[in-house]
């Protein structure tokens, strides 16, 4: 597979998922190239050794809509687009899918994109997030017995109640949002990862977007017991309240973190079965291969239509 991946460099973001992506997809390709910036198809393929296979771009990462390639309705290569936040950019990113054309469009959510943009059915794949085991993993001391990170705002009401309801219990620690900017190990990627593992108890919520968010999967992930709500997509993805996780709301956040606390044999039991389904069905390595897999679907098929 010889692939182009046109994308920001993400090593240093909060959210490093899409770096992690690059990383692995450059392990799987003959030939693997990246590019960072906007332009014309035409002019960043004369800048490459090789013809790609296949093309993939993310370009809803961080503030902007960025980078935005044009030209792609004309270069005879079959093209992917990954969209990372539905609800964002959203006239931009309609104003794009109309003049371009991509063989393959991946969202990280299904309902969301399939209500946003229901024209773009035949090119819809399903890439739901993932988490890289590499990072996320079991085994820390557990200093925290009841930690919250991430913003606390009103697209997350769920996480506004936990922190109204336990911010006053010396037991309960906070870790901010740090911002979308660049920013360091201490609070993200390896640090916040570290947190996480050191946590008997952390909290998540699918805000007011009803999206899996990542932060159900780096928890479990982590093996610390997860105190969430349920939405949809969540159990379609294979999430099971009760035995992965513990379902809660705003009203019994409180009483369902107590009471676990204090049951520490079936606290680690939910949590070890969260890590384990984490690992086996929504890592990095499980994901980079349905990618894969399908954008080698795409590209055979391209050639036979063509």
């Amino acid at each position: 597979m010889k692939l182009l991946f046109i994308a920001r460099d993400t090593s240093s973001y909060i959210d490093r998922n899409y770096h992690y992506l690059e990383k692995a997809l450059r392990l799987h390709c003959d030939q693997f190239a990246t590019h960072r910036t906007s332009g014309h198809i035409a002019h960043i393929l004369n800048g490459l050794t090789f013809r790609p296979d296949f093309i993939l771009v993310v370009n809803d990462l961080g503030g902007s809509f960025f980078p935005r390639v044009r030209g792609l309705r004309q270069c005879q290569i079959p093209t992917g687009l990954i969209v990372n936040d539905v609800h964002r950019h959203t006239k931009l990113r309609e104003s794009h899918l109309q003049s371009e054309q991509y063989t393959a469009i991946f969202s990280v959510v299904h309902d969301a994109f399939q209500k946003r943009y229901p024209s773009y059915a035949d090119t819809f794949h399903w890439l739901p997030h993932f988490v890289n085991t590499n990072l996320f993993y079991p085994g820390e001391m557990k200093r925290y017995d009841l930690l919250l990170t991430g913003a606390v705002n009103e697209t997350y009401p769920f996480r506004q109640a936990v922190k109204r309801q336990l911010e006053h219990d010396q037991r309960f620690h906070y870790l901010p949002h740090p911002g979308y900017q660049s920013t360091t190990n201490d609070v993200a990627g390896a640090g916040y990862a570290k947190r996480l593992r050191e946590a008997k108890i952390s909290f998540a919520c699918p805000s007011i977007y009803e999206y899996p968010v990542k932060k159900y999967y780096e928890i479990l992930a982590s093996q610390t017991l997860l105190l969430a709500p349920v939405c949809e997509e969540l159990l379609r993805l294979g999430f099971v309240p009760g035995k992965h996780f513990v379902e809660a709301d705003h009203k019994t956040v409180a009483e369902q973190a107590y009471l676990w606390l204090e049951d520490e044999q079936k606290r680690k039991e939910v949590a070890r079965a969260g890590s384990q389904f984490v690992y086996e069905q929504h890592s990095l390595k499980k994901r980079v291969n349905q990618l894969l897999t399908i954008i080698k679907k795409e590209v055979n098929k391209y050639g036979k239509d063509r």
